[in-house]
């Protein structure tokens, strides 16, 4: 009687264990795949617009800068929303969420 619980048991934990390692790996799998967003240009720009509303809601703009040599690839800034973003004529497109490298 006792080997044939002590058999029920070790496979029970084998089985948690089991779950556990793989719960592990598909939020490891899960968490290291780059979301990627949308790319969103800018409407067209107002003169009237004198101030954007104070959200906190990060975009990764690309600045087009101006380069002696070319190419010139825009570079990437992190604006506090969009339309901080998109009062600077410089900025070609953005995606939201803060820009990983800058």
């Amino acid at each position: 009687m006792n080997r044939r619980i002590e058999f029920i048991f070790g496979t029970i934990i084998l089985f948690i264990m089991i779950a556990v390692f793989w719960q592990f790996v598909n939020r490891r799998v899960i968490d290291d795949v780059p979301i990627v967003t949308a790319v969103l240009h800018c409407g067209p720009r107002s003169a009237e617009l004198v101030s954007c509303p104070d959200i906190y809601k990060p975009v990764c703009a690309q600045i087009q800068v101006e380069c002696i040599t070319t190419p010139c690839n825009p570079i990437p800034q992190t604006f506090e929303n969009s339309c901080e973003a998109c009062v600077n004529e410089r900025v070609v497109s953005y995606q939201e969420g803060p820009c990983l490298s800058e």
